[in-house]
């Protein structure tokens, strides 16, 4: 391995670098006149918070889904990180983020994939949206990933299908009314169809704030983790120093108790 090699995998302790994301699903029931085994089509995906390109660091992002489907193991390269399927039940999917800098280990988290509306509330075509703000946080980084993770994105990558944050882009429509529908898109059009068909959606979370909320608690408990150290760190050298009193008071006694 050559100097500038080893140099580059060097490990900046101290240094925590956060990257904010979000994971989530969406579905839609097909109707009663759909398959007893295909009556939802839903979404899983994984993207950057406020649809900040993730690509400059992800290698590629990896779902697993329930056995039933084949294939079972999705890998996508290229964002949007994102599935789309059929199915009748609910189940975890295994999403596994891997990185650019191959010494750093995959992320794993595990996303409950919803299709029906909470207890009590009629199912009808209304999406049920399910999504969760995430942190993959880079503890003591290598210095080539931390040159990766800071040069970061300059500017937002293609938009997730399903992404929350495309949800004023309905300039495209152009005055007309689409037609609602379930095809695949590549961008913000079906979300502003949603918004169209379904204006009091509230399941879908804008996190708004929750990445300065999130990045104060951290600085807040690292400050604590540092009162800590220092704190035993006194308390050390206290009993340093009367461990060497006795020393000197046993030697003075000639050894004897």
């Amino acid at each position: 391995m050559s100097g500038s090699a080893a140099a580059g995998n060097k490990r900046l302790r101290g240094t925590v670098v956060v990257v904010p994301i979000v994971h989530g699903s969406i579905s839609f029931y097909l109707g009663k006149k759909s398959e007893e085994e295909r009556t939802h089509k839903w979404t899983a995906y994984v993207r950057g918070l406020e649809n900040r390109d993730l690509s400059y660091v992800v290698k590629s992002v990896e779902f697993l889904l329930h056995e039933s489907f084949d294939p079972q193991k999705r890998v996508l390269s290229l964002p949007p990180y994102e599935v789309t399927e059929s199915g009748w039940g609910e189940f975890e999917v295994n999403i596994k983020i891997h990185f650019k800098d191959n010494i750093e280990k995959p992320v794993e988290i595990f996303h409950l994939l919803r299709l029906f509306p909470p207890l009590g509330t009629e199912m009808s075509k209304k999406p049920v949206v399910s999504e969760h703000y995430d942190e993959i946080i880079f503890q003591d980084p290598t210095e080539n990933l931390f040159k990766i993770l800071k040069a970061g994105p300059s500017a937002k990558f293609k938009l997730s299908t399903y992404s929350p944050y495309c949800m004023n882009s309905t300039a495209w429509l152009g005055g007309k009314v689409f037609p609602f529908s379930l095809r695949r898109v590549d961008s913000c059009a079906l979300t502003a169809l949603l918004l169209l068909k379904f204006p009091d959606i509230t399941q879908v979370s804008s996190f708004e704030g929750q990445e300065s909320k999130e990045l104060k608690q951290i600085e807040e408990a690292r400050k604590k983790l540092r009162h800590d150290k220092l704190a035993l760190e006194d308390k050390f050298n206290a009993l340093e120093v009367e461990r060497e009193e006795l020393a000197r008071e046993l030697t003075r006694l000639g050894g004897k108790v």
